[in-house]
Formats: C-alpha cells, sequence, structure tokens
C-alpha cells in the first residue's frame, strides 16, 4: 500500500474525510460520451432564507419563507415553503422573484421546476421558475396550449394570502 494515499484519508468521529481537491472517483465504471468528471466532490445540506422581490425590491412583503437545499457537486436542489401574509405595494406590472439562493446559477443555463401546491393566485396560466446566474429564482407564468411565450410572473398574480411550495434543480459552477 502506498503509505501517501492512506494518510490522505481520515477517519473521524464515524465519517470519512478528505482533504480538499480530492474526493470519490467513479472512473472504474464504463462511461459515455461527453462525461466531463468522475470525481465527487462536494456534497453540502442546509437551509437558506428566500426573500420575495418585486421589481428588485421586498420592502412591505411579509410572510413564512422558508427554503432547504441540498447541494451533490454541480446539482443544486432547492425547497421553497412560503406563505404571504402581505405582498407589500408594487405596481401591477412589477416581476416577482426570490433572492438569497444559495449558489448562483450557470449562465444561460435551464432549471427543473417542480410546483408541489401553489394556493390562492389571482391567475389561471401555469407557473414555471428558474435561476438566473445573479442567484434570484425568476418567476414565470405560461398559458397552456396558446403557443406564446412565457410572461413574467407579476405583483398582480399574487395575492396577500399565496402559497408556495415547490422544489426546483439547477446547475451551479461552484
Amino acid at each position: 500500500h502506498n503509505g501517501n494515499n492512506i494518510e490522505r484519508m481520515r477517519l473521524n468521529d464515524g465519517g470519512l474525510r478528505l482533504p480538499s481537491g480530492y474526493g470519490i472517483n467513479f472512473s472504474a465504471h464504463s462511461n459515455t460520451g461527453g462525461m466531463s468528471s468522475e470525481l465527487l466532490d462536494d456534497y453540502e445540506e442546509g437551509t437558506w432564507s428566500p426573500s420575495p422581490r418585486f421589481a428588485g425590491s421586498g420592502s412591505g412583503t411579509s410572510g413564512s419563507f422558508n427554503g432547504a437545499y441540498v447541494k451533490i457537486g454541480q446539482q443544486v436542489t432547492l425547497w421553497l415553503n412560503c406563505v404571504f401574509t402581505d405582498k407589500g405595494s408594487f405596481n401591477s406590472g412589477d416581476s416577482l422573484s426570490w433572492a438569497n439562493v444559495p449558489f448562483a446559477a450557470i449562465s444561460n443555463d435551464h432549471a427543473g421546476f417542480m410546483p408541489g401546491f401553489i394556493h390562492r393566485m389571482q391567475s389561471s396560466k401555469q407557473v414555471a421558475a428558474l435561476v438566473n446566474a445573479s442567484s434570484f429564482i425568476d418567476m414565470k407564468m405560461c398559458s397552456t396550449g396558446s403557443g406564446g411565450n412565457s410572461d413574467n410572473m407579476v405583483y398582480d398574480d399574487v395575492r396577500d394570502d399565496t402559497h408556495f411550495i415547490f422544489a426546483m434543480s439547477y446547475r451551479t459552477d461552484t
């Protein structure tokens, strides 16, 4: 056995600890074309504080805004459970976004959005979302079957008692 390899791995209080820059290497398995890495070198889980923004401001909004996340390599999965008690005072067309996303998305990438429960919306459109490179979740509204483009979810689409529960996955390069 190579002593250097053994020294890099440490078993501490029931966990395997690897130094920075190392990870679990899966290169012994067969691969598909386009693969860029087989080293799992990052795992993190925690909570985040979603903060609603209309036209970039959260002034006057209140409610219960909670979130959790898991990051595995470049993949981030977020959960959000938010209930407005007051949506504040903004202009009718001000776009809704959520601030404080824990990791910035890769620029021009796509996110997977899984709405679980959306209660008391003013609009009958379907909801979609993406995480942009500025670490905001941009909420979108889509009409089903219309073939038109999506519009931003705006102040008038949300009520003082709107409730969002959703999860989404996206890629980060941090």
